[in-house]
Parts: structure tokens; C-alpha cells; sequence
């Protein structure tokens, strides 16, 4: 099994935005194609509505067989009750904290304060508290922020990729954004765009990017935001971390997708692989001319190549033959 921040995560900021209750939200959420939903459940070092919204949620989302997380916004101002704030909501079961720290800790001083939450923070944290952090996309343009403090702290990262806010090509925010945070020796989980008139495509340009950079998850903001296609377009992304599929973390998971690829395998009618199943004689049948079709594709092919070269070969000889026949020709012609 994965880092708890492996998969496909949505974020959720305001769940009285969203105009449902939890139950309803957790049912629509199984249909997303996601891993599970990062919950705010604090606003600096207050918890209040945030911390209830996190508890109406967490139960509904489970029962859909959904993981919840949490995030928190940090001002910096109260660093101890903010600590107190995640702590609370990791002893509540999150299965992850990520705290959200943007322009307030650009200003002097604010490492320190940033160690002083985290040690309070590990001090009523239970056990290993599996803690990240997010924040802006390029650490480069933003030299201040004490990212060396947040990266010492945090087992992982979640730099806010939004592309089209900041007006970038999608592959040129995913590469600037990755080349400046690889160095911080933590694993990368991004939050991409899913907001403000974001193309799909764009959204699964950067995911599949991500996931070809060895990111072990992406996370999209917000659900709250996200037009029907963008939710679409995040169904898709779970696909590429393994969402849905009953074989994840198997040691047969490559030659599993494999075989699916090439047609010789696909998941029963209700989505599962079923992979400790064993097979039917029907099925092996199946099976058995599916590779024996594949096959006969592939010789096929091989012979159609084998015969045109042949004939490319012959060709040239035969132009070859031609002139030296003329060139005896001339000879005779020129000695008589």
C-alpha cells in the first residue's frame, strides 16, 4: 500500500457552498474517481464550524469507502493554537494534516514561527503524524517563504500548480514548479487547477505529467469550484493513480494494466479484476483465442514487412542487372 497521500484527492473548502448535505456530498463523491476529500478544518487557530464540518463529513464519506483528510490555513499570528487545531483533527482520524501557509510567511521572522507551530504541533500529534504542507508553485519566485524550515518539518509537499491563474503553459508551470521543489527531498503531491475556466485537457496534461515524474498522487482545487467537465476530467486523472481498481498494490499490477492494454483482459461488468479469482474454462477459452489472434496480427505483420523488403531487395538488383546489360551492350557496339 501507498504513502496515506497516494491517489486522487479533491479538495473541499466550504461544504455550505456546496448547497448538500454530507451524505449526498459522500454519494456524489464516490462517483468522482477519487481517493478521497482533503476537509478544512481550521482557520488559524480557530476550529469552530471548520472542525464541525470535518466531523459531519468524515463519517459519510468512510461509509462511502472514501478516505478523508484535513488542511488548516495558517497565519502565523498564533502558531500554538494553530498546532492545538491540527493535532485535534489528526487525533479525530484524518489520514493526513496538510497545513496551508502562503503570503503571511513571506514576511521576517516567520521561520521561526513556523518551527514553533510544527514543534507544538508534534508535541499533541499521535504517534507519527503524517504532515505536509502546501503552498505557491515555484519556490524560486518566492524566496522569502522559509520553505527549508516546511520541508525539515513535513514528509511531503503539495505546491499549488494553477497554470492559467498564473498564466503559464501547462507543461511549463508542471516542469518550473517540479525542478524547484524536487530539491526540498520530499515527496510531491500537487494541487492542480480545477478552477476559474480551466481547460480538461490541460487538467490531464499536468496529472499525466505528474504521474510520469513519479509523483505518487496529485489533488485538485476545489470541489466547490469545479465545473461538470473539470470533474470529469479528475474522474479520468484517478485512473492514472489506481482509483478503482481492486488490484492496486499488487505485485501483479503492471502485467495486470498490461494485459488490459493490449485487449487480452478487461474488468467484469461492474468494474472489478477480481485478480485472485481464478479463471472459468469459458474464460481461458476466451482468453486463449484472444493471444492466439494476437499472435497471428503479429506474424502477420512480421511477413508483410519480411515480403516487402523482398521485393525492395529485388527491385534494386534488378535495376543493378539492367545496367550492367547496357553497359556490355555499349561495349560490343563500341568494338565493332
Amino acid at each position: 500500500m501507498g504513502d496515506p497521500w497516494s491517489g486522487n484527492w479533491l479538495w473541499l473548502w466550504r461544504m455550505d457552498a456546496m448547497g448538500r448535505d454530507a451524505k449526498t456530498l459522500a454519494k456524489e463523491a464516490k462517483g468522482l474517481g477519487i481517493t478521497g476529500v482533503i476537509v478544512k478544518a481550521h482557520d488559524g487557530p480557530i476550529g469552530g464550524r471548520w472542525m464541525e464540518q470535518f466531523r459531519a463529513l468524515a463519517g459519510p464519506l468512510r461509509d462511502a469507502a472514501l478516505k478523508v483528510a484535513a488542511w488548516g490555513y495558517l497565519y502565523g499570528k498564533d502558531p500554538v493554537g494553530e498546532a492545538v487545531r491540527a493535532a485535534e483533527v489528526l487525533e479525530a482520524g484524518a489520514e493526513f494534516y496538510v497545513a496551508d501557509a502562503e503570503v503571511e510567511f513571506e514576511k521576517p521572522g516567520m521561520g521561526e514561527v513556523a518551527a514553533w507551530f510544527f514543534f507544538h504541533l508534534y508535541q499533541n500529534a499521535p504517534g507519527s503524524a503524517p504532515v505536509g504542507f502546501t503552498s505557491f508553485a515555484i519556490t524560486n519566485l518566492h524566496s522569502r517563504f522559509p520553505w527549508s524550515t516546511f520541508g525539515n518539518h513535513c514528509r511531503f509537499a503539495m505546491p499549488q500548480v494553477y497554470w492559467r491563474e498564473m498564466g503559464f503553459d501547462p507543461a511549463v508551470c508542471w516542469s518550473r514548479s517540479w525542478s524547484s521543489y524536487v530539491g526540498l527531498g520530499r515527496p510531491v503531491v500537487p494541487v492542480l487547477q480545477a478552477f476559474g475556466g480551466v481547460d480538461p485537457e490541460g487538467m490531464l496534461e499536468v496529472a499525466e505529467l505528474a504521474k510520469r515524474y513519479g509523483c505518487p498522487g496529485v489533488s485538485w482545487w476545489s470541489w466547490q469550484h469545479a465545473t461538470t467537465g473539470q470533474l470529469e476530467a479528475i474522474k479520468k486523472a484517478g485512473r492514472l493513480f489506481g482509483v478503482g481498481k481492486d488490484y492496486a498494490g499488487r505485485w501483479s499490477e503492471k502485467a495486470i494494466d498490461r494485459a488490459k492494454e493490449l485487449g487480452l483482459m478487461s474488468d467484469y461488468a461492474d468494474g472489478t479484476f477480481r485478480p485472485t479469482q481464478a479463471l472459468t474454462r469459458e474464460e481461458a477459452a476466451a482468453l486463449a483465442v484472444k493471444m492466439w489472434d494476437r499472435a497471428m496480427e503479429q506474424v502477420s505483420g512480421c511477413l508483410n514487412q519480411v515480403a516487402k523488403k523482398v521485393q525492395e531487395i529485388a527491385g534494386a538488383l534488378g535495376g543493378v542487372a539492367g545496367v550492367e546489360d547496357g553497359a556490355e551492350d555499349a561495349g560490343v557496339e563500341a568494338g565493332s
